[in-house]
């Protein structure tokens, strides 16, 4: 029998870094990690919007990178699984407070 709502064990792995221009491409160690459920990403027109629970020093540049997760509901019929990481992204943090 196979799993009745499969989105229901998706994540998303998110993978933030202090972008280094100097690191030529290599990987830094992260400032920030977490897997996001899903469910809680908001569809905002042909893409979604992910919230993470993280604040970022103002003034620094965020290298970015996202990776869909299976979680496994049972462990004795199918494995986690990972897919490919995102190409890299980069947002800039403001200086000072922005208010909408």
């Amino acid at each position: 029998k196979g799993i009745d709502d499969a989105k229901k064990h998706l994540k998303i792995h998110v993978y933030c870094a202090e972008d280094d221009e100097d690191q030529k491409g290599e990987d830094t160690a992260p400032i920030h990690e977490e897997t996001v459920d899903f469910s809680t990403c908001k569809p905002l027109k042909n893409k979604f919007e992910i919230s993470i629970n993280h604040q970022f020093q103002p003034g620094l540049t965020i290298a970015f990178k996202l990776r869909p997760k299976f979680a496994t509901p049972d462990e004795t019929k199918w494995q986690e699984s990972f897919g490919k990481w995102s190409r890299e992204q980069t947002i800039d943090i403001p200086d000072d407070d922005v208010t909408f």
